[in-house]
């Protein structure tokens, strides 16, 4: 993250254009109980 905003380093917008859609449906997660992350 850079002044709010995502930076992919190396992307292009061109690189970006080609990738596949992303689609929520095929993303399956289970969510994991806080006990399970270290805290900072």
């Amino acid at each position: 993250m850079q002044g709010g905003k995502l930076v992919l380093a190396g992307a292009t917008k061109d690189a970006i254009k080609v990738l596949p859609e992303f689609e929520y449906s095929k993303v399956k997660a289970t969510p994991s109980p806080r006990a399970d992350f270290e805290h900072h």
